[in-house]
């Protein structure tokens, strides 16, 4: 009551400030078991990954390849909402997924925290093996990726990949790659220094088709030099920031796009808004010469003769 009596005169209570901005991303941190370290010590990466994996569940993909040219999550089949893909840098040693980050001491460059982030996220993970035979082609990305039913996919490449990545997604058609709402891509080395290009891309620029160099460019995200610098902890909790707050902004502008259907007609675009079966078969038999179109092109006509709007009557 007396906050009521205070509104009353002018200045009396400050206004309220505006609620703060609420972050839609609902980011979980992972647990790790006692004892267990965050990140594997230098060169027991492998061992690490091969621990972190059994938990989890990782098999190899694609099913019967010998050998795999991918490791997937126990949910990578059944997962529908989110996909983490992480291609590792061409011949980078099992465990790590960036081999100029490793070098240049990232704790960020290895794997199993990848795996951790993504599992307490409820991402599927499909990991790319560095060392594999064939490459990152657009037979092994479609080969493997074809098992997930994720319809919001992040892709995480190293330094020197992504003409690979691009070569790759060009050769699916826009419906499939335009669910890979995130290509966030490894920062140079901490000292400046540029990681190094796949073997036979030279490092340069892909010819690919419009329709993925437009959806590149609103799904492309170049980690800041600065990411690498920062702790391993924080590194990983800012690239899964940033891995939600786009899925975010994604679903958003898909929300606003059908919350825009609400109001079309039923012939304002002809296959946005179905009417029912009932009405479609009433209006086969309907008088095409009497109809709402041709009473509407005869106003017109008599309008355009000069005949006024009173002598024909209007169509609601």
């Amino acid at each position: 009551m007396l906050r009521c009596l205070a509104g009353i005169c002018p200045g009396a209570v400050a206004t309220p400030s505006a609620p703060p901005q609420v972050d839609l991303a609902r980011l979980c941190r992972p647990t790790l078991r006692a004892g267990e370290a965050y990140a594997p010590a230098p060169g027991a990466e492998a061992a690490a990954l091969e621990e972190c994996g059994a938990r989890l569940g990782m098999a190899g993909a694609p099913p019967g390849a010998d050998p795999p040219l991918a490791l997937v999550s126990r949910d990578f089949a059944r997962n529908s909402a989110r996909l983490l893909v992480v291609v590792p840098s061409a011949g980078a040693p099992r465990g790590v997924w960036d081999a100029a980050l490793a070098e240049g001491g990232v704790g960020a460059a290895t794997s199993p925290p990848l795996l951790r982030w993504a599992e307490a996220n409820g991402f599927a993970v499909a990991l790319f093996c560095g060392e594999g035979p064939h490459g990152l082609s657009p037979k092994v990305w479609d080969g493997v990726l074809k098992g997930s039913p994720a319809g919001c996919a992040s892709v995480l490449v190293a330094g020197g990949m992504l003409p690979a990545l691009e070569a790759a997604m060009d050769q699916l058609h826009p419906l499939l790659f335009s669910r890979f709402r995130s290509v966030c891509v490894a920062p140079s080395l901490p000292g400046g220094g540029e990681p190094s290009a796949a073997p036979g891309d030279g490092g340069a620029a892909v010819e690919v088709s419009a329709e993925l160099r437009q959806h590149l460019g609103k799904a492309l995200l170049r980690l800041p030099p600065e990411w690498a610098r920062q702790d391993a902890f924080s590194a990983h909790q800012q690239l899964f920031e940033a891995l939600l707050r786009r899925e975010d902004f994604w679903s958003q502008n898909e929300a606003k796009k059908y919350a825009g259907f609400r109001d079309l007609k039923e012939n304002d675009v002809p296959g946005l808004r179905r009417i029912g079966i009932d009405k479609r078969v009433e209006r086969i038999t309907r008088d095409r010469g009497n109809d709402e179109l041709s009473q509407l092109m005869r106003k017109h006509e008599r309008n355009d003769a000069g005949v006024g709007e009173e002598d024909e009557p209007g169509v609601d």
